[in-house]
């Protein structure tokens, strides 16, 4: 466990900063944050590759293809995102906490792809959201 953990993040780390860069690089070419959303996607399923995880999708049929949906998602644990972010087969963006856009790299690439921030300390900023 412990040498899967080390390998995650002696390639994870480097991975993570390569594509940062990328993103930077993407908006050059397109602004809407689509592009970002696709390397986040990249991101996430070399993320959940090098911790061994494997994931099954059941029920992808039954999303909407280029119309507006809500999904929610009951976020149980570290993994949930980055196989949300990895395998639902749409463009979407996430609603998150506002301290998660503060984070270097992951929060700055949030902001760029059009994540949307709620600040859970004022009880009208999620309506608004």
């Amino acid at each position: 466990m412990l040498i899967r953990t080390l390998f995650v993040w002696l390639i994870g780390l480097p991975l993570t900063i390569f594509l940062f860069i990328l993103i930077i690089i993407s908006l050059v070419f397109d602004r809407s944050g689509n592009s970002i959303h696709s390397i986040g996607v990249l991101w996430s399923r070399s993320l959940l590759f090098l911790s061994g995880v494997t994931v099954e999708i059941k029920g992808a049929e039954n999303l909407l293809q280029g119309k507006p949906q809500i999904l929610a998602s009951n976020h149980q644990g570290a993994f949930d995102i980055l196989v949300l972010q990895g395998f639902i087969p749409i463009q979407f963006r996430w609603v998150a906490k506002k301290s998660l856009f503060n984070i270097p790299i992951i929060g700055w690439s949030m902001s760029l792809a059009g994540y949307v921030s709620i600040d859970r300390e004022r009880l009208e900023a999620p309506i608004r959201a």
